[in-house]
């Protein structure tokens, strides 16, 4: 429970990060390069397994890794649309897609509570936004709801691509695995750096050097902690805590407003969780 309760803490902290980033506009491209170079060598360095290179597993880390920046960015822009209590919604429910992903793909059965779990979710996310859809909603708050689906869905495609990961090269050490994908993703954002060509700033480098080591730290702890708790204890529980400390410190630390019909959303998606696993 210890290292599930730091992957918790990663995850709420690096909502904050980004929050800070958005805040003092500080370059999107500097933050993601230096944060997985930082990722990157902090896996590379803590390989114990012996090292696994082959094409497939290179080529699932390399998808994984793209998925990983797509959803950083994302989650980055949901936070300055939205704020951090939103946004990490919006990320934790993916949790239903590797669900759905599992039955497709791996036959695993779909018993009543997930039935009725996925039903709550999606029912839960037409309260997200800051205005209902059906009481004449600006354009902003429809873009809104939208940018937030996306998020929802490209995470839960990184999450089930771990479950894949699991499934077909379970030979594969965990630090070995995540080298491949922060590597990946190190390669994507130097592209998008040298295109954008902002000045390097310092606050720039520092920040993303701690975002690296939280990122890092977020994905290694639910790692080693699911060695301990199974995964459908782990996965709901990583979602809940994650979802209530962002909305409650987003709260407390940003001013961040929530609506009476946010409250359903959030309702529905900790009963949802609850009830996936």
């Amino acid at each position: 429970m210890f290292y599930l309760l730091l992957a918790i803490i990663c995850s709420i902290i690096l909502g904050h990060l980004f929050k800070v980033a958005s805040k003092y506009h500080v370059p999107q491209s500097h933050v993601f390069v230096v944060n997985y170079l930082v990722a990157t060598v902090t896996a590379y360095l803590l390989i114990r397994d012996p090292f696994v290179y082959s094409l497939p597993v290179v080529a699932m880390g390399t998808f994984v890794g793209v998925f990983f920046v797509l959803g950083f960015f994302l989650f980055s822009y949901n936070i300055k649309l939205q704020g951090v209590g939103l946004a990490s919604i919006y990320m934790r429910l993916s949790a239903l897609i590797p669900t759905i992903g599992s039955v497709i793909l791996f036959h695993e059965q779909l018993g009543i509570s997930q039935v009725i779990a996925i039903g709550l979710i999606f029912v839960g996310l037409l309260f997200a936004g800051s205005q209902l859809p059906w009481r004449n909603s600006t354009k902003e708050v429809r873009q809104a709801l939208l940018w937030g689906i996306v998020l929802f869905i490209v995470v839960g495609l990184s999450d089930f691509s771990l479950k894949l990961k699991t499934e077909l090269f379970s030979h594969v050490g965990s630090q070995n695995f995540l080298f491949y994908v922060f590597g990946a993703a190190l390669l994507i954002s130097l592209v998008w750096f040298v295109i954008e060509r902002k000045r390097v700033t310092l606050v720039g480098i520092l920040l993303g050097a701690v975002v690296g080591l939280f990122n890092f730290g977020s994905a290694q702890f639910l790692l080693v902690g699911l060695k301990s708790i199974p995964g459908m204890a782990a996965y709901p529980i990583n979602g809940i805590g994650v979802i209530l400390g962002s909305l409650l410190s987003g709260i407390l630390i940003w001013q961040e407003k929530w609506y009476r019909h946010n409250f359903i959303f959030l309702g529905a998606s900790l009963i949802g969780l609850y009830l996936l696993y």
